[in-house]
């Protein structure tokens, strides 16, 4: 009987004894307190309502994938995570235009919903004029800001504390201001809205360009003094692939359209910073009217343009 006893002891001990060890591995060297943090100095002047992190194993087993954190605000905060080898990427929440898509550190990329192309003026008609270069282009709506960041081949060790990793976000989309003067004719119970072509549809994390194919933008277009329309727009960047002839269409809810060349103004610009195209001479018609003359700096004058939208 004595041994017996002796027996249970020692088979309840190994038990015990294998729940403790599975315990301590789950709890301090499996799975880590991780403090994210965020470096704003590239971009001082953001705002973002919740910062978005995804982290991304290296090993294509690891337990539970790929995993998203959301932060409130811009500061960061701690997370538990499991301890391993990661990529990683962060950008900006809450919004009502970017969305989210692709599931692997390569492909993950931001991109918006679709529009119609004279969305901006609330209007939609089956068959409106585009341009020859970006005819067949999907349109596609212009993105809210976007701030984000990546970070490459980080390990994240089992037992170890006060382990931190900080990402540095960028500014990722670039805007666009549009100005046109000499506008003729123009008056509140005319809408005016834009679109550019050859825009990229959407941003690589990882690879921190505009990426996938070229689509078209709708933009908005209002009167700020007399004479003067104005609209400003973000895109994802340009012609990722290759170079490409950018038109900026004008088109007035009096059933008129017009387009201006702008390749020259959004190559030229350079790698960073707001993108200003001036546009100068816009006549508007009235019912008897007959048209436009587009006039502007370092252009050849067009001929005449006065073609009904169908």
């Amino acid at each position: 009987m004595r041994i017996f006893i002796v027996s249970i002891i020692a088979v309840f001990s190994i038990i015990l004894g294998s729940c403790d060890h599975r315990e301590l591995c789950y709890d301090h060297e499996h799975w880590i307190d991780l403090e994210v943090g965020f470096d704003w100095t590239a971009a001082p002047e953001s705002n973002p309502v919740t910062m978005v992190v995804w982290f991304f194993p290296e090993a294509p087993d690891a337990e539970g994938g790929p995993r998203s954190y959301e932060f409130g605000g811009k500061n960061g905060g701690s997370i538990r995570i499991p301890a391993g080898n990661y990529r990683a990427i962060c950008f900006n929440g809450g919004t009502e235009t970017l969305l989210e898509r692709g599931s692997s550190f390569e492909d993950f990329h931001i991109t918006t919903d679709t529009q119609d192309i004279l969305g901006p003026m609330n209007r939609s008609m089956d068959v409106t004029p585009r341009p020859k270069p970006g005819k067949d282009e999907d349109v596609k709506q212009a993105p809210e800001t976007l701030w984000s960041a990546q970070l490459t081949e980080f390990k994240l060790s089992g037992g170890v504390a006060n382990q931190k990793v900080t990402f540095k976000p960028t500014e990722s989309t670039r805007k666009v201001h549009i100005r046109i003067t000499g506008v003729e004719n123009y008056s509140t119970d005319i809408s005016v809205s834009a679109a550019m072509t050859s825009l990229s549809e959407a941003w690589s994390i990882s690879g921190q360009t505009g990426c996938n194919k070229n689509v078209t933008m709708p933009i908005s277009i209002s009167a700020t003094v007399e004479g003067v329309l104005e609209g400003e727009i973000n895109i994802f960047g340009h012609c990722h692939s290759e170079e490409l002839t950018h038109i900026l269409t004008i088109y007035s809810s009096n059933k008129y359209y017009w387009n201006f060349d702008v390749t020259d103004n959004m190559h030229e610009a350079g790698p960073t910073g707001l993108i200003e195209i001036n546009i100068n001479g816009l006549k508007i018609p009235d019912p008897e009217g007959t048209g436009m003359t587009p006039s502007v700096p370092g252009w050849e004058e067009g001929e005449d343009i006065h073609i009904d939208m169908l």
